[in-house]
């Protein structure tokens, strides 16, 4: 059985959990209710090196805009994965062990949800 450690920082408050054996599609990440008015719009989470992961975006309302999502390495910057409500899912492999910011940008009225997947 494989384990790991998910690290969730929100606001300034560490949450850690640790998953044993996780099933296929186990969401790491998961926030709902995300607008331009949300008060976070970034999380960090630490992530293995060779993970495939999928960052999913989805519009849960009808108004304009759109809502994009991004994961970026926190050492760098390096943008890792990125999508939209367009678009709403981005496949990739954590390229290093480490620290990645998952971030949400919701444009104009629009409201939704950001999910980071686990796909091993």
């Amino acid at each position: 059985m494989h384990r790991r450690t998910y690290i969730c920082s929100i606001a300034g408050v560490s949450v850690v959990s640790t998953l044993a054996g996780c099933t296929q599609g186990e969401a790491v990440l998961h926030k709902k209710r995300l607008s331009t008015t949300s008060p976070t719009k970034e999380w960090e989470v630490e992530l293995q090196e060779g993970n495939q992961m999928r960052l999913e975006v989805e519009k849960t309302n009808d108004q304009s805009g759109r809502i994009h999502g991004f994961v970026h390495r926190r050492d760098n910057g390096e943008e890792i994965a990125k999508t939209s409500s367009d678009d709403p899912d981005d496949t990739f492999e954590v390229p290093i062990t480490g620290t990645y910011i998952i971030s949400v940008d919701p444009q104009r009225t629009s409201e939704g949800e950001i999910i980071l997947r686990d796909l091993n």
